[in-house]
C-alpha cells in the first residue's frame, strides 16, 4: 500500500501499492492499451504468479490468469468453493491499481463470504484480503472503515501466524497510513496517532527488510511512506530536507526493483515532485512529473487518479509562478478525471475542487471562487 499524497492537502489518488473507482473510460483505456501491447500468454495460476505479473505491470496477462482460475475451480468445485478467494482477491488487486474501485468492491465481497475466518489456512486469505478490503475503502474515501479492515487483518493474521510476515508487515504499514488520517478534511490528526502511525511504519520498514531484504519492493514501499510521512508530519528543522532524501532513496530503489518505465517508479516520481514542490524548488518538481505522465499514460490512459495527482502537482507548480491560466487547466483536467472515476457527486472530487478555489482566490475571482468553494462543501456534505 503506497502512500500517495496526503487526503487533506489534495485528494484520494488511488494511494495503496503493496501487492496492491467507478470502472471508468480511462480503466477501460488502459485495460484495452495494455492487452494490445502484451500478448497473452499466462502461466497456471499461483498467487505467486499473479504478483509477479502485477508488479512487471502486465495486468491484463494478471486479469486473465485470475478469471481462468475463477471459472475453473468453480467448474470442479462449485461457485461456493473457499479456493476461488485466492484468485479473486488477485483480481481484485489489479482493478484497484486500475482504478476499478467498485468492480473491486464485490469481488472482495465475494471472496470474504466464501472463506471461514475459524478455519486456520482460509482465516490466513482472509487477512491477506483485508488489505485489499482496506484499500478500496480509503480510495473510496472511508478511511475509518479501512482502518477497521486492517486491523481486522491484523488480529486474524496474528492469530493463525505466530512468527513475523509481509502480510503483518503490510497490514502494520497500512494502519500507519490511516493513523495519519484526519477525522475530516479541515482537521488535523491527533498528535497521538500521528506518533504511532510514526512508530508502525517504522516497525513494518523493519520487519519488511528482515523478511524482503534491504532492495525489494516491500522495503521501497515503506521509504516512500516514511518519507511522506515526514514531509506532512515530521518534526524538527531538518525534516524536509530528511522527507527528500529519504523520497530520492525510494526513488532510486523502485528503478531498482521495478525499473524506471514502470507505473510504480512514475508515483515516486510524483511524491519526490510534491516534497520538491512543498520545499520551493519548482524546476527539480516539473521535471520528475514530465518524466512520469508519460509513463502513467502508457499504463493507464488519461483518466486514472494517478495522472490527476500529476496534474495537480504541474497546477501548483504553474500557481507558484503566476501563470495562472496553465494552473487553472491542470486544475480543470484533474476535476475532471475526479468526476470520471468516482463520480461528479462523491467527496472525492472535492480536494480537486478546493485547489480551483485556492487559486480563483489568489486570482481575486470572486465569482469563481465561491461557486467553487460552495461546489466543495456541498460534495463534502457541508452546505455553506
Amino acid at each position: 500500500m503506497m502512500r500517495r499524497v496526503s487526503v487533506a492537502v489534495l485528494v484520494v489518488v488511488g494511494m495503496m501499492w503493496g501487492c496492491q473507482g467507478t470502472r471508468s473510460t480511462g480503466a477501460t483505456a488502459a485495460t484495452t492499451m495494455v492487452a494490445a501491447s502484451q500478448p497473452e500468454l499466462v502461466p497456471p495460476y499461483t498467487h505467486e504468479a499473479a504478483t509477479t505479473l502485477y508488479r512487471e505491470a502486465k495486468y491484463k496477462q494478471a486479469e486473465t490468469m485470475c478469471l481462468k482460475a475463477i471459472a475453473a475451480i468453480e467448474k470442479e468445485k462449485g461457485e461456493k468453493a473457499w479456493e476461488i478467494a485466492s484468485p479473486l482477491d488477485d483480481l481484485a488487486t489489479v482493478y484497484l491499481r486500475q482504478a476499478r474501485y467498485r468492480e473491486a468492491e464485490s469481488i472482495i465481497a465475494r471472496a470474504e463470504s466464501l472463506l471461514d475466518k475459524n478455519n486456520k489456512e482460509q482465516g490466513i486469505l482472509l487477512a491477506r484480503l483485508a488489505i485489499n478490503k482496506g484499500w478500496q475503502k480509503y480510495a473510496m474515501g472511508d478511511a475509518r472503515g479501512a482502518e477497521k479492515a486492517f486491523v481486522r487483518g491484523r488480529d486474524l493474521i496474528q492469530k493463525w501466524q505466530k512468527d513475523d510476515s509481509l502480510v503483518l508487515a503490510e497490514l502494520i504499514n497500512n494502519l500507519g497510513l490511516m493513523y495519519e488520517e484526519a477525522a475530516g478534511p479541515a482537521e488535523m490528526p491527533s498528535p497521538k496517532r500521528v506518533t504511532q502511525a510514526r512508530l508502525m511504519l517504522y516497525k513494518s520498514w523493519q520487519m519488511r527488510k528482515l523478511l524482503a531484504g534491504e532492495e525489494s519492493y516491500e522495503s521501497q514501499e515503506s521509504l516512500n511512506n516514511i518519507g511522506m510521512h515526514l514531509l506532512y508530519h515530521g518534526e524538527g528543522e531538518n525534516v524536509a530536507e530528511m522527507a527528500i532524501n529519504t523520497l530520492r532513496k525510494a526513488l532510486e530503489m523502485s528503478e531498482k526493483v521495478y525499473g524506471k518505465e514502470h507505473p510504480e517508479t512514475a508515483m515516486s516520481r510524483v511524491n519526490l515532485a510534491m516534497a520538491l514542490k512543498l520545499n520551493d524548488d519548482d524546476a527539480a518538481a516539473e521535471e520528475q512529473i514530465r518524466r512520469a505522465m508519460p509513463v502513467t499514460e502508457k499504463y493507464f490512459g488519461k483518466d486514472h487518479p494517478d495522472r490527476q495527482y500529476q496534474l495537480m502537482v504541474l497546477g501548483m507548480i504553474e500557481q507558484g509562478r503566476g501563470n495562472y491560466e496553465e494552473a487553472e487547466k491542470y486544475f480543470l483536467e484533474a476535476v475532471r478525471i475526479a468526476e470520471v472515476t468516482y463520480g461528479p457527486t462523491h467527496e472525492n472530487v472535492a480536494g480537486a475542487v478546493a485547489n480551483l478555489r485556492d487559486l480563483y482566490e489568489e486570482m481575486n475571482d470572486e465569482a469563481k471562487m465561491k461557486a467553487a468553494e460552495k461546489r466543495a462543501e456541498k460534495l463534502r456534505g457541508k452546505e455553506i
